[in-house]
């Protein structure tokens, strides 16, 4: 299933799709919001779904249907929908595990699997928007008509606009300063604060303290463990060599979504090397 998915799954999706970074998707979606806090630009929306319960909720024979609209073999399928129609659970408490019962809809966290599944069911949900973009009138960022809500254009957002948007939708209002995949997203260049919650991340890991000077200096921890160290790979090097794989997908225009993103938006007939970006480029 691995191998054939990346000739199956739109673009947009990267994760757990086999020669697909998800790294691409957080640089587009940084860049897409690089405006966001300028006065000047006109009225806009973001929607960020949250996926957070989703493995929990999706139907199984939604599953099967993709399986059989994406043309698997039929005894694949058999076999596939067995291996997520048959778990059983119980129920540990007070030290004790209390009986069995059959699960009716979902996929297992952990099972190799699953996120393969996962990413053929989010492919329907791609598949509907590029619907929706093809629709006439339809514009990226701006408040569009959606059945019979009508388009709001304005320079300002006032709070009666954004009221009567949260009343129209169900949405919940928010900062644009928030997190997608786990990386913090900003319209203006990330603060130290920005990434403290990584930062607390690592504190609460290793019981790292500030105010007291390091007792083994980075160098020697950075050392391989033959050598004395512990082997910990050093972040400044790893985000070197990160930033360098990326830029080297952009120089040698790999198939990749986001290379196609920064080409097209950016670079577009120039090559890498001599390239300046402009002042209203974002700062990834």
């Amino acid at each position: 299933m691995s191998d054939v998915l990346p000739g199956l799954i739109n673009r947009t999706q990267s994760a757990f799709v086999k020669g697909r970074d998800i790294v691409e998707n957080i640089l587009i979606y940084q860049d897409l919001v690089k405006l966001y806090n300028r006065k000047s630009c006109s009225p806009r929306v973001l929607m960020k779904i949250d996926l957070q319960k989703a493995y929990d909720s999706i139907v199984w024979s939604f599953i099967k249907d993709m399986l059989l609209a994406l043309e698997f073999l039929s005894s694949f399928i058999d076999r596939v929908m067995k291996c997520v129609c048959t778990p059983s659970y119980s129920i540990a408490f007070n030290g004790e595990v209390f009986g069995f019962f059959k699960g009716r809809r979902g996929i297992r966290q952990g099972d190799l699997m699953s996120p393969l599944l996962f990413t053929i069911c989010m492919d329907y949900l791609s598949r509907l928007l590029k619907v929706v973009e093809s629709l006439p009138g339809f514009k990226y960022h701006s408040l569009y008509e959606l059945g019979q809500v009508k388009c709001v254009y304005e320079w300002f957002f006032s709070p009666s606009v954004k009221e009567e948007i949260v009343s129209l939708t169900g949405m919940t209002l928010a900062r644009l300063r928030f997190k997608y995949l786990g990386v913090p997203i900003a319209a203006k260049n990330l603060a130290v604060l920005d990434c403290d919650v990584l930062v607390e991340r690592v504190v609460a890991r290793g019981g790292v303290h500030y105010s007291k000077a390091p007792l083994v200096s980075q160098e020697r921890v950075c050392s391989p463990k033959m050598q004395g160290g512990l082997g910990i790979l050093n972040s400044e090097h790893r985000n070197i060599t990160t930033l360098g794989k990326y830029i080297w997908w952009i120089a040698s225009k790999k198939d990749h979504l986001g290379v196609k993103w920064v080409d097209s938006v950016y670079i577009k007939h120039h090559e890498w090397w001599s390239y300046q970006p402009s002042s209203t480029a974002s700062w990834a």
